[in-house]
């Protein structure tokens, strides 16, 4: 920019003026100043001359720059119009956005009479230096992937600019240096990388001004850059697997499972998160519709699904840290119907001969797309003797309607006792039965029995068939001690209802009591016990193919034991009543127990700090903790006494004077105890 005109500022005084004048010259761009001239001098006022006086001085101060100091000066105006006084040029710095302008003060001190001290301030503006352009922009928010336009308005035609962003990951350049002001610019989907947790972010841009190799500003703009919805994790594949090795084998085809058998499994393969994002969950939908969803593992069980068969969609999806959810992958499956196998009817008779057993049975079994197969199986053995031996097997299709000879010859005099099993290759179903001897309306065995409706095979009076009586029967139920397996099934015990002692059976609840057995068949057989010192009732119940069940308590309202004895049998090592007057009760009454009274001990035990167990009180009577007290012993001997959870009563520390003693033979002992029972 060239020189301009100077700028005149004066201030008239009583004889002479004073005045400066200012002018700027070429700005300097890349340091951001201006070159500023200046001039002071004094001028003539009409009516007077002047001429020289040494004893004035001047000062001048420019943009804060003493640029005259206390200078002394000749004036010299006589028949001149003015006189410079002094002149010279400086650099001014100016604002970060171009503009400046500058504060001049000129002053004339000191000079006598008639001149008056006097001084001329002001202000001066310079031109704006071009600085930083600015541009818009075509999008504030946008998507990766897409494009965007920056339009540069430039303060110079001479400045280039550089556009760079930070996207997440520093600086990065989006635009190099170049004249233009119009640039179109692609914003990466790579850039996507650095927010694997978020779906947008606001990036800074900066527009960089150059003048030359200069950097003389910069401005600064926001763009936000969004995740496209298209942007999802992927899952490679799914895969259904059967972890039931047997039904797998059975169907030796992928997808296919069976119902209430299979296992199944369902994997999420190659499950991705996208551009950074990472997997923070999986969800499997299983052959009935549920759904589960994991934060961990990349597979899921689904065991012995039985609500559903057919053909069924298993699907499965992720999520990524992006909170995102993956398109569902799919797999078809069948699921085969099946159910155990299904005997409908099953009869066995006698032969007109008697001595020749003919079955009648029908049933079926679950095809499983054609690779179920069924076997058919008759066993024979002497009435209530369970020693089996196979008769008749049959195999064909997927159902049957068969009548049948089985193999043996029969005596008519003697009663068998039949069973059939039918399998597949999943499952089984048995059935027992038996069947009588030949029909007789009245057989008699001299001195041993008789037989109504049937050859006699046992007892005083043997019959085959119904009983009807108008009369009263008297006698007794005997027990029946010949069983002591306590997992025999029906067909160790006598048909109908019989009597079995509890401490002869093997696993019975509490030892002694009395079992009540319902015989009517293989699968309709229970047993009832009630223990003989805590009149608790337990049942438990026999199938053929599940065989018995677990014992199970009956709820009932005996707990409450009115005072009593303690039972001998609670007693333990060598402890027991002391006296046929002088004896230990026990009563309960609700959820509170209480033992109390006299016994002894029949020998020495040592008084240390040995727990001596003298009782154990049966389980439905424990207390859920510690429950202790002190007693009396013999003369003025004392003791610890307490029962526990396990049951167990002890004692311990028998002591005289804070001495243990001896607990001598016979000891008078007096208990006291009371707990509470859950």
């Amino acid at each position: 920019m060239g020189l301009n005109s100077w700028s005149t500022y004066t201030r008239g005084m009583s004889n002479i003026g004073i005045g400066i004048r200012i002018k700027h010259g070429n700005y300097d761009i890349n340091n951001n100043r201006t070159y500023v001239n200046w001039e002071v001098y004094a001028y003539r006022v009409a009516g007077y001359n002047w001429y020289e006086n040494p004893t004035s001085y001047i000062n001048c101060t420019i943009n804060g720059s003493k640029v005259v100091n206390n200078k002394a000066c000749l004036i010299n105006v006589y028949k001149q119009t003015s006189h410079t006084l002094a002149r010279g040029g400086l650099w001014v710095g100016h604002n970060s956005d171009g503009k400046k302008s500058i504060r001049y003060n000129f002053s004339l001190t000191k000079a006598p009479y008639p001149i008056n001290t006097g001084s001329v301030s002001g202000t001066y503006g310079l031109p704006t230096i071009p600085r930083a352009s600015s541009m818009s922009i075509s999008k504030s928010s946008m998507n990766y992937g897409d494009r965007v336009t920056f339009s540069i308005s430039r303060a110079s035609s001479r400045f280039q600019h550089i556009i760079n962003g930070n996207w997440g990951a520093g600086s990065k350049n989006m635009m190099s240096k170049r004249s233009g002001t119009s640039f179109t610019w692609t914003l990466p989907n790579s850039y996507m990388n650095n927010i694997p947790n978020s779906t947008s972010k606001k990036a800074t841009i900066w527009l960089d001004t150059y003048s030359g190799d200069k950097k003389i500003g910069t401005k600064t703009y926001y763009i936000t850059g969004n995740v496209p919805s298209s942007v999802i994790p992927t899952v490679d594949s799914i895969t259904a697997y059967d972890r039931n090795d047997i039904s797998r084998n059975l169907m030796n085809a992928s997808n296919q499972f069976i119902q209430g058998v299979s296992d199944i499994r369902i994997d999420n393969n190659g499950g991705n998160g996208v551009y950074g994002s990472s997997t923070t969950q999986r969800q499997f939908v299983s052959p009935n519709g549920s759904t589960v969803t994991t934060s961990s593992s990349t597979w899921q069980y689904f065991s012995g699904i039985t609500n559903v068969t057919g053909t069924k969609t298993l699907s499965t999806r992720i999520k990524d840290s992006r909170g995102r959810w993956s398109a569902w992958k799919n797999v078809s499956v069948t699921i085969y119907a099946y159910s155990a196998p299904q005997l409908n009817s099953f009869s066995i008779a006698r032969l007109s001969a008697g001595t020749t057993l003919q079955i009648k049975a029908k049933g079926s079994i679950s095809s499983l797309n054609g690779k179920n197969s069924y076997n058919l199986w008759v066993d024979t053995s002497d009435k209530g003797r369970n020693s089996w031996t196979n008769r008749y097997n049959y195999k064909t299709g997927t159902s049957f309607d068969v009548t049948a000879n089985i193999s043996g010859s029969y005596d008519v005099a003697k009663s068998y006792d039949i069973r059939v099993n039918l399998t597949d290759k999943l499952g089984n179903t048995q059935r027992l039965t038996s069947i009588g001897t030949i029909k007789k309306i009245l057989t008699v065995r001299r001195n041993i029995g008789i037989g109504i409706g049937k050859i006699h095979e046992q007892g005083a009076l043997d019959v085959g068939g119904d009983i009807y009586l108008s009369g009263k029967v008297y006698g007794s139920l005997y027990p029946q001690s010949n069983v002591t397996d306590g997992n025999a099934g029906a067909s160790a015990y006598l048909s109908g209802i019989s009597l079995t002692e509890g401490n002869t059976l093997s696993g019975v609840p509490e030892g002694y009591g009395v079992i009540l057995n319902s015989n009517l068949g293989a699968y309709r057989f229970s047993q009832t016990l009630i223990c003989s010192y805590t009149s608790n009732t337990y049942v438990r119940h026999w199938r053929e193919t599940e065989r018995w069940t677990k014992w199970c308590k009956v709820a009932t309202d005996v707990n409450d034991v009115a005072p009593q004895g303690m039972p001998g049998s609670w007693f333990r090592n060598g402890f027991g009543d002391y006296s046929s007057g002088q004896r230990l009760w026990f009563r309960r009454e609700n959820k509170t127990c209480y033992l109390y009274g006299t016994m002894k001990n029949d020998r020495d035990w040592s008084g240390g700090t040995d727990n001596i167990v003298f009782a154990n009180v049966p389980s439905q009577h424990r207390p859920p903790h510690k429950s202790p007290n002190y007693g009396q012993g013999t003369g003025t001997n004392t003791f610890y006494q307490e029962v526990n959870s396990s049951g167990d009563c002890q004692i311990s520390r028998y002591q005289n004077g804070g001495s243990y003693s001896t607990l001598k033979k016979g000891s008078w002992l007096n208990i006291s105890l009371c707990w509470p029972v859950e």
